[in-house]
């Protein structure tokens, strides 16, 4: 498993303009803590979910409000990312902003925009493994 590079080079610019960032995972409980060791962008990170450390998985809408309660974020200021449309398409159920990450480019230039509109939004990103989140 390897970080996928165009992600979490994102991680030390929004967190340089004041970004709090919280992963969301569907990643295996078992081997979590050795990959959150070994890998140094997580110190970027807030905090985060792993779904099966909550017994909760996406794209069930529990899992985000399970998020938004611990770290008690308003639903108006988080975005939501993620690369599954499944996913998305369950957060923005519950009305929180969404961005689909299948394409860097697109998404940069998506990201861009929002920067511009919500200068104080909280973000929740997905960890950058390849594995489905």
């Amino acid at each position: 498993m390897y970080p996928i590079n165009g992600n979490i080079t994102l991680l030390p610019e929004l967190k340089k303009r004041g970004f709090k960032l919280y992963y969301l995972s569907n990643f295996p409980d078992d081997i979590f803590d050795e990959v959150f060791n070994g890998y140094e962008f997580f110190k970027f990170f807030d905090g985060g979910l792993i779904s099966s450390r909550v017994k909760c998985i996406k794209p069930d809408i529990k899992i985000f409000e399970i998020i938004i309660e611990k770290y008690s974020l308003s639903k108006n200021e988080c975005l939501f990312i993620d690369d599954i449309e499944i996913n998305t398409k369950a957060a923005q159920f519950l009305e929180l902003k969404v961005s689909a990450l299948w394409d860097l480019q697109i998404f940069l230039h998506k990201l861009k925009k929002f920067l511009l509109v919500e200068k104080n939004s909280f973000w929740m990103l997905r960890n950058s493994l390849p594995l489905p989140c």
